[in-house]
């Protein structure tokens, strides 16, 4: 029987989209006593066409857009989504089903990536406001439902990690692990990213792990956490870790060389530095000062400058609200000596005294402004920047004898965070040794000469272990209070075999000298190359240490294998500009609205999918 002689079913009971009036059902059976409906297909009454029937509507109403000109269209686009009115494309301007098909998958693609980008719930693209908006775009695009692109977020998440499983394993010169501890609604998380350099002397960023944790962190948990991740990963254990201080008070109960965040560092030295009293006045002041101005902008003549944003949890944003109030001072005061309240707003003004404080702290801190522009600039701040940068906000922090009470106060404030953060030993010399290995840092004239050969040391050991953690060597020092590291004993360099015959020797011994040849080990080369490595030319700050490296690796084979499990540290755990600058809140924003179960996976792929497979 031919479909158009073929009896046809409306939608049974009451449909809720006025589409189904042009589509119906074909029986199972025609001859069949009792009707029994095949729902897998909606017929179309119009031109007899199935078209599978997922359970929604869009394939039934993209049917009509596309087949049934425009009256049709237009009128079920007034009963679905009210008096919005939408511009159809006519059939005759319409694509093939191939092209169709390609645009589809475009689209798919283009919200799974939305998803990931920013972080949102899959649940998110199922509101009507989404589906209106990817309607007025193109009303032939699907949206995938939600149980979609959970499947489909899971397997990209699967094939990314076993992509990068396969890039990580190949890596053998070590690594680093940077810790990220943050929060959503209802509990605290911890994500670990692997950070080494390839072969290609590339810098190489990979997000392993993200997992709930208790409010208690300490050394005992952080140690099983990372060891379970280098379990799971099956990478070599790294050999530093980068970290907010304020979680990890203790490095000697870690199995790695704890490295304090620098951008952490900085700002927490800052923040404690404008918590001395008379400072933290006057940032009260400037704050009710800013929300004056905003809540009356209307009202006050036209300030050039924009009104800045203040978030007190960031010291860069208190700053540059000083440095706002400065540069507008007198534009200020006329508009509120102006204004009709002037009771009120003459209390809000800056003093004599305050103006004079607020200059001494913008000139304070003015080289900490610079080196958290420097931070926030490098995209891939390595570890050796961290003791030139120390050394000189310590110099610019030192107290001087025209600093008046306020301002040594700060100045001793700073001074002793940023300097009690790396105090430790054994993250000292880390730090020195790391420099040692920067053609940019190398020379380190603030270091003493006794620091300078510890760090040397723990370079040339690290020469002679592999995948091992470096620490201190017990010979550098017997009151240290560090690991120890057992150092093996040299290795021999490995030489061709020599001719055994005696005959060659004995022709030669006339004009070549055939005294017994010293063996040089491995370590008496790598000592070779350090040297010739120091009294190489000093690149710029501005340069690229590991191209620098790249370019010189055949002339230090072994200095440079070294150089890589150093230079492998990143300076911050997380970017520096989330944590200095007020650009930070809008990613945790995001982060707060996710739901637990979708956060692993989310900020996984948030990190690491443009390096995977096309989705």
């Amino acid at each position: 029987m031919a479909d158009e002689e073929r009896k046809m079913y409306n939608f049974p009971g009451n449909a809720r989209s006025d589409v189904w009036k042009h589509f119906g059902f074909y029986a199972v059976d025609d001859n069949a006593e009792s009707i029994q409906l095949d729902r897998s297909k909606a017929i179309c009454k119009i031109c007899h066409l199935a078209i599978k029937n997922h359970g929604n509507t869009t394939n039934l109403y993209n049917h009509v857009t596309k087949r049934h000109g425009r009256e049709l269209a237009s009128e079920l686009q007034t009963k679905m989504f009210g008096d919005h009115r939408f511009q159809c494309v006519p059939s005759s301007t319409l694509d093939t089903d191939e092209n169709d098909y390609d645009k589809s998958k475009t689209v798919t693609n283009a919200i799974l990536e939305y998803i990931i980008s920013d972080c949102v719930p899959t649940s998110s693209i199922q509101t009507k406001a989404f589906r209106k908006l990817i309607y007025r775009l193109d009303p032939k695009c699907e949206i995938p439902h939600d149980n979609f692109s959970t499947t489909r977020i899971s397997k990209i998440y699967r094939e990314t990690k076993q992509q990068i499983l396969f890039e990580v394993r190949q890596n053998t010169n070590g690594g680093s692990m940077a810790i990220e501890v943050w929060s959503s609604l209802s509990s605290k998380w911890i994500s670990l990213c692997l950070h080494y350099i390839d072969n290609m002397w590339t810098m190489k960023a990979y997000q392993l792990k993200s997992l709930q944790i208790d409010d208690n962190l300490d050394s005992k948990n952080l140690n099983e956490i990372i060891e379970n991740c280098v379990s799971e990963w099956n990478t070599s254990p790294p050999v530093s870790v980068v970290g907010n201080s304020d979680f990890y008070n203790n490095p000697n109960d870690l199995s790695w060389h704890f490295i304090p965040c620098l951008a952490q560092t900085i700002n927490n030295a800052a923040l404690k530095g404008f918590e001395i009293p008379d400072v933290k006045k006057l940032i009260d002041k400037g704050r009710n000062l800013i929300r004056y101005l905003e809540n009356h902008a209307a009202s006050l003549p036209m300030i050039e400058d924009e009104i800045v944003r203040v978030d007190t949890s960031r010291w860069l944003s208190i700053y540059e609200m000083f440095q706002w109030l400065s540069t507008n001072t007198a534009v200020i005061e006329d508009n509120l000596c102006g204004s009709h309240t002037k009771t009120q707003s003459l209390k809000l003004l800056f003093t004599s005294e305050d103006q004079i404080l607020t200059e001494n702290l913008l000139t304070a801190f003015k080289e900490m402004k610079t080196a958290t522009s420097i931070v926030c600039e490098e995209s891939k701040p390595l570890v050796s920047m961290i003791l030139p940068v120390l050394q000189k906000l310590l110099t610019s922090f030192t107290v001087n004898q025209s600093d008046n009470i306020i301002i040594s106060s700060v100045k001793s404030t700073v001074y002793n965070q940023l300097s009690s953060t790396y105090k430790h030993e054994n993250i000292n010399l880390y730090l020195i040794g790391s420099s040692l290995l920067d053609p940019r840092y190398k020379e380190l004239p603030l270091v003493s000469q006794e620091q300078r050969n510890q760090a040397k040391e723990i370079i040339f050991s690290a020469a002679l272990i592999n995948g091992r953690p470096m620490g201190v060597p017990s010979d550098i020092s017997s009151n240290s209070s560090t690991k120890t590291l057992l150092e093996p004993s040299p290795k021999k360099l490995k030489v061709e075999s020599e001719p055994t015959t005696s005959t060659l020797d004995d022709w030669f011994s006339d004009v070549v000298c055939q005294q017994g040849r010293k063996e040089h080990t491995e370590l008496d080369r790598i000592k070779t190359e350090f040297n010739k490595f120091q009294f190489t030319d000093r690149v710029s700050a501005k340069s690229d240490p590991l191209l620098w490296w790249r370019k010189h690796e055949i002339i230090f084979p072994l200095l440079s294998n070294i150089a890589k499990r150093f230079l492998c540290t990143p300076a911050t755990s997380i970017p520096a500009n989330r944590v200095l600058t007020c650009s930070g809140q809008e990613q945790e924003a995001s982060r707060n609205r996710l739901p637990s179960k979708e956060v692993e996976q989310l900020i996984f792929l948030n990190k690491n999918y443009k390096r995977s497979i096309d989705i």
